[in-house]
């Protein structure tokens, strides 16, 4: 079971690396990354939903806070969510490839840890 852990502490941090080495190549280039607002507001909300189970099931609010405080950056942005937040259909093709990847890499990482979540209950790993 540790060995799971191993596996997927690695492959997180692949993905940090894969993307601080973006960001220094967008640097590089000269395209500057604007603050998405709108996205903060949407992760303060599944934040909330999430904080709110986990602070009834175990008496634990940081997350409903941490939600609370994304919402309110989001709202206080509410003018900027606009100008930064694109849709689909506003990006090229190079990015909706790369957003595809992502997508799949992660889905792909999810699976795995359901799969190996209910192999380690059975007892199979």
């Amino acid at each position: 079971m540790g060995w799971l852990f191993v596996v997927v502490g690695a492959l997180i941090v692949l993905f940090g690396i894969f993307f601080v080495f973006k960001l220094r190549a967008d640097r590089r280039k000269g395209i500057k990354h604007k603050i998405d607002y709108y996205a903060f507001f949407i992760m303060g909300i599944i934040w909330v939903g999430a904080g709110i189970s986990l602070g009834i099931g175990s008496n634990n609010w940081g997350l409903f806070i941490m939600g609370l405080v994304f919402m309110g950056v989001g709202l206080a942005h509410k003018d900027e969510w606009k100008k930064n937040h694109r849709t689909w259909k506003q990006l090229d093709s190079k990015e909706r490839k790369l957003k595809i990847w992502i997508l799949l890499a992660l889905g792909i990482i999810f699976l795995l840890g359901v799969v190996f979540y209910f192999l380690s209950r059975t007892g199979m790993i």
